[in-house]
This record gives C-alpha cells, sequence and structure tokens, in this order.
C-alpha cells in the first residue's frame, strides 16, 4: 500500500467522521464540548485508520468502523442506548449503499466498471469524494425526517441543505466522466480532485454554519420564553408573598379567636348539648382545611409562587386546580426551567377544561409533582371536549382547537436536556401529560 493511497485512506477516515459528526449532531442533543467531542471521535477513528492500513480486510475494515461510531454515539453524545445502535447501523447500512452506489452510476455514465487498483490516485480520490457527497446528502435526510421527535413543531428544512449536496454529485460525476472520456493530464486529474475536495468540504461547511446558527436561534428563542416566564414568575411570586401574608393574617386572627370557640364549645359539652358542639367543630375543622387548601407548600418558593398563581387564574376561569406534591428530596433542578415546564403545561390544561361544559364533567386539573430516587416526576390531567385526538398533529399557535401545542416545544426541549422521558395521552375526554426529569442542577 503506497504513501499516496494510505493518505487517501486517512483523508477518507477523516471525512467520514465528520459527516458522521453532523448526523449525530442532528439526531443527539451534544452532550460534551465541540472541542472533547472532536478529540474523542478523532482517537476513535484514528484507530479504525491504524487497522485498515496495517491489516487490510474489508469485514474488518467494516466492523471496526461500525464499532468506532458505536463509541463515539455513546461516549460523545451520550445517546440512549437502543436509539444509538439503530441510528449507527442505518448509518454504517447508508455508507455502504453510498459507495455501492457511486460505484454503480460512474458505470452507467461511462459504461466502464471502476478498478481501483488500475485507475490514476486522483481518480480514486474522485470517486471517493462523490460516495462521501453521496453519503452527506442521504445522512442529513435521515436525520432531518426519520429520526426526527415525533409529534415536535420542526422548522421547516431549507432547500439549499438538499440543493447542495446533490448539485455537488452532478458536478462530481460530470468531472468524472470528462476525465474518463477525453485525455487529460495528470495536472488536471489533480486540480479536478482538488475542486472536487474544496466543493465537498463547502458544503459540508454550509451544514456546519446552519447547524450552529439554528441552534444559536434556538437557544435565543429559549431565552426570551424564559425571560418572559422570569417576568411572570416576579409578579407571580410577589403576588404569592402577598396572599401567604393575608393568609398568616387570618391564621394569627383564627388564634386569637381560638379560646373564645373553645370556651363556647366548652360550655355546650358541659350543657350537654352535643348536636351544637359536633356542628361548631365540623365548621371549625372545614374552616382550616380551606385554609390549608388555599396555599401551595412544595418546598420551592418559585413553584409555589408559579402554581398559586395558576391555581387563582383557573378559579377565574371555573376551573379547579388541585396540586399534589410528594417531595422526598429537595428540587435541585433549575427552578426557572421547572416553572417554565409547569407553567405551559398548566395553562393549556386550563384553557382546555375551561371549554369543557358537559355538568357530568367536573372541571377539574390535576397536577401532580413527586421528587424520588433522583427524580422529578411531573404529571398534568385535565378534561377535554373531544373524545380523543392525534397527540401527533398538536402543533404550537392558536389554530389549534385546545392549544395544547402552545409551549409543546419549550417542554420537549427543557425534558431532553435532563435526560427525561415524556408521555402525552389523550383518550375518553382526558388529557394526561407526564415527564420525568433528573434532578440535578
Amino acid at each position: 500500500m503506497g504513501t499516496g493511497t494510505i493518505l487517501v485512506a486517512i483523508g477518507t477516515y477523516i471525512i467520514e467522521y465528520w459527516i458522521y459528526y453532523l448526523y449525530c449532531s442532528a439526531i443527539f442533543p451534544r452532550r460534551r464540548s465541540l472541542g472533547k467531542t472532536i478529540l474523542l471521535g478523532a482517537g476513535l477513528y484514528a484507530i479504525c485508520a491504524v487497522l485498515f492500513i496495517t491489516v487490510y480486510h474489508v469485514v474488518l475494515n467494516i466492523l471496526t468502523s461500525f464499532v468506532g461510531n458505536l463509541l463515539i454515539v455513546f461516549v460523545c453524545f451520550r445517546a440512549p442506548r437502543v436509539k444509538g445502535i439503530i441510528t449507527t447501523v442505518i448509518h454504517s447500512a447508508v455508507l455502504n449503499l453510498a459507495e455501492w452506489l457511486t460505484i454503480n452510476v460512474l458505470a452507467v455514465v461511462t459504461g466502464e466498471v471502476f478498478n481501483a487498483q488500475s485507475a490514476p490516485l486522483s481518480m480514486w480520490i474522485l470517486i471517493v469524494l462523490i460516495s462521501k457527497t453521496m453519503l452527506l446528502l442521504m445522512s442529513i435526510f435521515i436525520a432531518r425526517f426519520v429520526f426526527a421527535p415525533k409529534g415536535e413543531t420542526r422548522e421547516r428544512t431549507p432547500a439549499f441543505l438538499f440543493i447542495l449536496p446533490v448539485s455537488a454529485v452532478f458536478i462530481d460525476v460530470a468531472f468524472w466522466k470528462a476525465i474518463a472520456e477525453l485525455p487529460a493530464s495528470s495536472a488536471a486529474q489533480w486540480m479536478t480532485a482538488i475542486g472536487s475536495f474544496v466543493l465537498l468540504v463547502s458544503v459540508m461547511l454550509t451544514y456546519v454554519f446552519y447547524g450552529n446558527a439554528l441552534r444559536r436561534s434556538r437557544e435565543l428563542y429559549r431565552t426570551e420564553e424564559e425571560l418572559r416566564h422570569a417576568k411572570a414568575h416576579i409578579r407571580t411570586q410577589a403576588e404569592h408573598y402577598d396572599a401567604l401574608y393575608r393568609y398568616q393574617t387570618e391564621t394569627r386572627k383564627m388564634r386569637h379567636d381560638e379560646r373564645n370557640k373553645l370556651l363556647a364549645l366548652s360550655g355546650l359539652l358541659r350543657s350537654g348539648d352535643t348536636e351544637k358542639a359536633a356542628a361548631m367543630l365540623d365548621e371549625e375543622l372545614a374552616t382550616i382545611e380551606t385554609a390549608a387548601e388555599r396555599v401551595v407548600d412544595t418546598g420551592n418558593p418559585v413553584l409555589d409562587a408559579v402554581l398559586q398563581s395558576k391555581r387563582d387564574d383557573a378559579q377565574k376561569q371555573g376551573v379547579t386546580l388541585r396540586v399534589r406534591t410528594q417531595t422526598e428530596e429537595s428540587i435541585r433542578i433549575d427552578e426557572l426551567q421547572l416553572g417554565v415546564l409547569l407553567g405551559n403545561a398548566v395553562d393549556n390544561a386550563v384553557e382546555a377544561a375551561a371549554k369543557v361544559d358537559d355538568p357530568h364533567t367536573p372541571r377539574t386539573v390535576d397536577v401532580t409533582l413527586q421528587t424520588r430516587m433522583g427524580r422529578i416526576l411531573i404529571g398534568v390531567e385535565n378534561p377535554t371536549v373531544e373524545e380523543s385526538g392525534d397527540v401527533g398533529a398538536l402543533r404550537t399557535g392558536k389554530d389549534d382547537p385546545y392549544r395544547h401545542g402552545f409551549g409543546l416545544q419549550s417542554i420537549r426541549s427543557i425534558v431532553a436536556e435532563h435526560d427525561g422521558t415524556l408521555s402525552i395521552t389523550w383518550k375518553d375526554h382526558v388529557f394526561r401529560l407526564e415527564a420525568g426529569l433528573a434532578n440535578n442542577a
């Protein structure tokens, strides 16, 4: 194996890694920094390249590449086990399919079967570049349309993301045909190969820049969303503390009157009027329970403010908001993000419940919040007018009749960032959202 062949093999692995990185970045949220991801991936692919150069074998080459891809998707992107294996298997299949298609397309165009041993090195470089451009096109297509989260509002894919690689393939095939059919000097062949390389790199950089711009756009949207909720939290916290002050004032007043009421109760019991004493006792217990139910206590002042405000808003719309909490551990997740998640989910639930006009269906929204075993479990359940619906068809905006789509993108983003799971069901006139998040900062 000559020096030129070795360099081409190393370059091929570098391009394949770059394409695989773009492929994984479009599917999984990146968990490590870009620098660490590149270093880890480069190290793994370097091992594959060394094995390819020292022990050249087709099956071994495919196997080492597959194992390297698996390690990258698990180590660099920390992908879920099953999904990581599936995405890697599909990419490996697409990699071999792209090479097979390239060889057969060129055979149809030129009428000759490509022979790597007899062809000039520049021709071999050109066929590698054509196959990798096709690999890039198919990988991005699969990432954008096959592995896109179901039911999530996606940005519309710009046409240039597919026009550019398709155009690059056509240009490279034209170069190949020109070199194969017309006598060309060695310098012309190398210039053609270098031009094709620059074309492929330009297309890949376009994907990189577009991905960065899209990521920043999402971060900006999320920042604006968090700022909006932060302002709302400041207002709701003030209202919450004002309500707490009023409740504390009422409690002090109740304690002030407690002695007189107990004396009256004692007098009724001593006189044998147990019926009035029992009625008086029931009335006092109901008053105490009502006062206790009016205060939301999750152990976190920010969440208390959010839920207390949502309960007051729900009451104005004729909806009862019931909150049940079981916090075995303190809440360590970012309070603002958790407030955004709860706020969006409860807003949607209250609005849907307010539309219910069936007298036999209580307009009640149930919210549960639990912390246990390092997880935060959230449940929001509400009645709906329609019996069931397509959860995957929910979209952001006012066009949706129950607006369950509003804020779902933010909810999914927060859940994904905290290694969580999200379940949404809609049947039998009941809509239920369940989320589980890692309880860490």
